[in-house]
């Protein structure tokens, strides 16, 4: 008798369970539809600067950044002091920084050539950056000659 008792108890304890549970048929609850909200991206202050190629970078045995940077000839010169503005304080920590820019590959590679012509040279090295930090110098120079636009 106590084991039909226990057994009783048993099953009624399993069928409240399921009953509790929601085992038998009901309805499909409809979800609450949901509210896309829409954030805001945040507003990144990103400035654009011409492209460029970097053609050489070296670091000096003293430490430091040294590069030549080659751009299009189609650049105008603010947009080129811009660059060289962004590279000076891109290197900012730097003690040492050395960067030239160029509109032509063709210059940049007869650099060292006396029989290049000087003019045509001269015309397409646009810009000089130079920080000694030793010295206390930190410039952007505009060397280019007969190129003011």
């Amino acid at each position: 008798m106590k084991g039909e008792i226990a057994t009783t108890m048993v099953v009624v304890a399993l069928i409240t369970s399921l009953l509790a549970l929601g085992c038998g048929k009901k309805e499909r609850e409809t979800p609450a539809p949901k509210t896309e909200q829409k954030v805001p991206a945040p507003k990144e202050e990103k400035q654009h600067f011409i492209a460029y190629e970097t053609l050489r970078q070296w670091t000096p045995p003293a430490g430091g950044v040294g590069m030549t940077i080659l751009v299009a000839e189609k650049v105008t010169k603010e947009e080129v002091l811009a660059l060289a503005q962004h590279l000076r304080s891109k290197h900012s920590s730097t003690k040492w920084l050395w960067v030239d820019i160029f509109d032509s590959k063709e210059a940049y590679l007869h650099r060292d050539d006396p029989n290049y012509p000087e003019k045509k040279y001269s015309k397409h090295w646009l810009v000089q950056v130079f920080r000694n930090r030793k010295t206390g110098e930190d410039r952007i120079d505009w060397v280019a000659e007969g190129r003011d636009h």
